[in-house]
C-alpha cells in the first residue's frame, strides 16, 4: 500500500493525487480544516480513480492538531502534498489586519512546517514532500496579495530548510510555484468580467496560450514525487507557462483589478 497525504482538498491537490495513481499510489488521506465537506467530496473523486481514500479534519495552523491526525494514520507515507485552503481574504496594506497577516503565515508557512514535523516519522526513505506556492512569492501580482505573497515566499524558504532536515532520512522536499490556475476557488472568487480578463491575460502571456488547469500543476507535483526526479530536492519549480519570460507587450504583468469586491472575500 502506497499512501499520499493531501493537506487540502482543492482541485490542485486532488489532481496531484490522480496523477500519482499511475505511480502505484492506492491510498489517500485528505486533511481539511473544520467540518467542511470538501474532504469527503475529494475522497469521492479519488475513489473513482481507484484510491482507498479517507478524510480527516484538523487545523493546519495548530501543530498539535496536525500531530494528532498523523498519529491516527497507520502505515508509511510515500508522499505529502501541502496545498491548504487559505482564507483568501485579499486586502491591500491600508485594509490588512494583523490577524489576517498572522493567519496567512500560520496556514501556509507554519502549517507546512507543522505538517512535515508531524508526518516525518511516517515518511519512508524515498518519499517526497511537495508544497504548492505561487508566482506572488516572486513578484507583486497585485496590491491585495501582500499577505498571501509574503506567506508563499516563506513557504519557499521553509522548503529549503526542510529539505536539509529530511535529506539524511532520504526524503525530498520541493515546491511548485504556479501562476493562476482555473480552480473552482478562482472561478467562485472572480466575477464574469474578471474571469474573462484573467483568461485573456494568460492566453496572451503563456506559451500554451491559455489559463492553467489543475492537472497541469498536478502532473508536475506527481513528477517531483517520482523516482525519475530523485536528484531534485530543496528546489522551487516555477510553473507559469512561460509568463515570467514573455516581453512586456505580450500582456499585463499583474492581477491588479481582477479581484472583484466579491472575490476579495472569497
Amino acid at each position: 500500500m502506497s499512501t499520499v497525504v493531501l493537506v487540502g482538498a482543492g482541485d490542485i491537490a486532488v489532481s496531484s493525487a490522480i496523477e500519482l495513481r499511475a505511480g502505484g499510489f492506492d491510498r489517500a488521506v485528505v486533511l481539511t480544516r473544520g467540518r467542511s465537506s470538501s474532504g469527503e467530496s475529494a475522497c469521492a473523486v479519488l475513489a473513482e480513480h481507484g484510491y482507498r481514500a479517507e478524510a480527516q479534519h484538523c487545523d493546519v495552523s495548530d501543530w498539535s492538531s496536525l500531530a494528532a491526525v498523523a498519529a491516527r494514520i497507520d502505515g508509511p507515507v510515500r508522499a505529502l502534498v501541502y496545498s491548504p485552503a487559505g482564507d483568501r481574504d485579499f486586502r491591500p496594506l491600508d485594509e490588512l489586519s494583523q490577524d489576517a497577516w498572522d493567519r496567512a503565515l500560520d496556514v501556509f508557512a507554519g502549517g507546512l512546517v507543522g505538517a512535515v514535523k508531524a508526518f516525518a516519522p511516517s515518511l519512508t526513505r524515498g518519499a517526497s514532500v511537495v508544497a504548492l506556492s505561487g508566482t506572488s512569492a516572486h513578484s507583486v501580482v497585485s496590491s491585495m496579495h501582500l499577505a498571501m505573497g509574503s506567506a508563499k515566499a516563506a513557504v519557499e524558504r521553509a522548503v529549503t530548510y526542510l529539505a536539509a532536515a529530511l535529506g539524511p532520512a532520504g526524503v525530498r522536499v520541493n515546491a511548485v510555484a504556479s501562476g493562476p490556475v482555473e480552480t473552482a476557488t478562482i472561478v467562485r472568487g472572480l466575477d464574469d468580467a474578471g474571469l474573462d480578463r484573467l483568461r485573456s491575460w494568460q492566453s496572451a502571456v503563456t506559451v500554451p496560450g491559455r489559463l492553467a488547469r489543475p492537472a497541469d500543476v498536478g502532473r508536475i507535483v506527481a513528477a517531483l514525487c517520482g523516482p525519475q526526479l530523485e536528484w531534485i530536492t530543496g528546489q522551487v519549480l516555477l510553473a507559469d507557462g512561460g509568463a515570467s519570460v514573455m516581453p512586456p507587450d505580450q500582456g499585463p504583468h499583474s492581477m491588479s483589478g481582477l479581484l472583484s469586491d466579491h472575490g476579495r472575500q472569497a
